[in-house]
């Protein structure tokens, strides 16, 4: 999770407590990615001039926000990458990242054949 925002805006100066408002595309409340950037924020000097311009709930809705130039979002790199117009995007800065990792569980019981190909793709990619 990195801070993205459209090549061309601005850069916002992420050092400083004090300085202009920043447009902020923001995670829903019910979402989880809003408790894992919630989490990142609170260590920052600049949290406080964030102003909410957007709220969506999932990660590519704030993607196609950063991209049509709304503000500043906290993206997954996957999600980043996987837009093809992920081009017109850039990390402003790299000092407070929040690294993820995602446990996936399933019941042994559980025999369904989309369970069981779901498990094996993650199994192969866990392998490469």
């Amino acid at each position: 999770m990195l801070p993205y925002i459209k090549q061309q805006d601005y850069s916002p100066d992420l050092l400083e407590a004090r300085g202009s408002r920043i447009p902020y595309l923001e995670y829903a409340g019910t979402s989880f990615l809003s408790r894992v950037v919630e989490h990142t924020l609170k260590r920052t000097p600049f949290h406080k001039r964030l102003k909410t311009v957007y709220r969506a709930t999932l990660a590519e809705s704030l993607c196609t926000g950063a991209i049509n130039g709304f503000g500043i979002a906290w993206l997954p790199e996957s999600v980043v990458v996987s837009n093809s117009r992920a081009d017109t995007l850039r990390c402003v800065s790299e000092d407070w990242p929040e690294p993820m990792q995602i446990s996936v569980f399933s019941a042994a019981s559980n025999k369904r054949p989309i369970v069981q190909r779901i498990i094996s793709q993650l199994h192969e990619m866990e392998a490469t």
